[in-house]
């Protein structure tokens, strides 16, 4: 009998020496406008570096779900204003709650808004451009022309790190590390073109469009290590 509660006082002892995962959360809020509160419905938001995308209901709120600790950009593109860019810093373990305050009143009808105040930081938020870079393809008119595009980039980074057994061959090989840093910075520069010409009818199913693909293919380079 003595021998067996030692055994268990050491399993306990043992289980609590094991280091806690993180966990992963949820992240929720609304997109209200900043002046009169009032809720900002159908707004298309993206957690950059994660394959989850939503858009507000009508009370303005949105969610992702299963979202692991990290540092994150969260884009909110506002039909008629452009993008709304905020870095978020996601700990483990605690649910986490982050309103957006737009400066404009959006209308659900997308394209349409009514000015509220103007907002001379508005051109910074609403760009073509991405650390320098030109717009990534003038033909990208369509959605089906996004989505295409899309599909290839995700392949080429697949492909490309598909070439590395091991993940730290992949980083010992600086061309490679190079090049995937031009597909990844074609890949944030077409999604950041594409949500703000579409918002929301990037996240509808149709015969030349399906995101569900899209979000496969980044959870295959997010398993692998590359961030999306």
């Amino acid at each position: 009998m003595v021998q067996i509660r030692i055994y268990a006082v050491v399993l306990l002892l043992l289980l609590v020496a094991l280091p806690v995962e993180a966990q992963s959360v949820t992240l929720s809020g609304r997109v209200v406008q900043e002046l009169t509160g009032n809720p900002q419905a159908r707004v298309p938001l993206y957690l950059m570096g994660t394959p989850q995308a939503a858009f507000t209901d009508s009370s303005g709120s949105y969610v992702f779900r299963d979202v692991s600790p990290g540092s994150y950009e969260l884009v909110a593109v506002v039909p008629g204003l452009g993008q709304i860019k905020e870095v978020l810093e996601i700990a483990g373990g605690t649910d986490m709650v982050h309103d957006i305050a737009v400066p404009f009143e959006a209308s659900t009808n997308e394209g349409a808004t009514t000015s509220v105040r103007p907002d001379p930081s508005s051109a910074s938020k609403s760009d073509d451009t991405e650390s320098g870079n030109q717009v990534l393809n003038p033909d990208i008119k369509t959605v089906c022309s996004c989505y295409d595009t899309a599909v290839s980039l995700l392949d080429q980074a697949i492909e490309l790190r598909g070439k590395f057994a091991t993940e730290s061959a992949y980083h010992a090989d600086s061309d490679a590390g190079e090049h995937m840093q031009v597909l990844l910075g074609d890949w944030s520069s077409l999604q950041r073109q594409c949500l703000t010409r579409f918002g929301t009818k990037l996240f509808e199913e149709s015969a030349c469009n399906k995101p569900t693909e899209i979000s496969k293919k980044r959870k295959t380079l997010n398993d692998i290590g590359i961030r999306s």
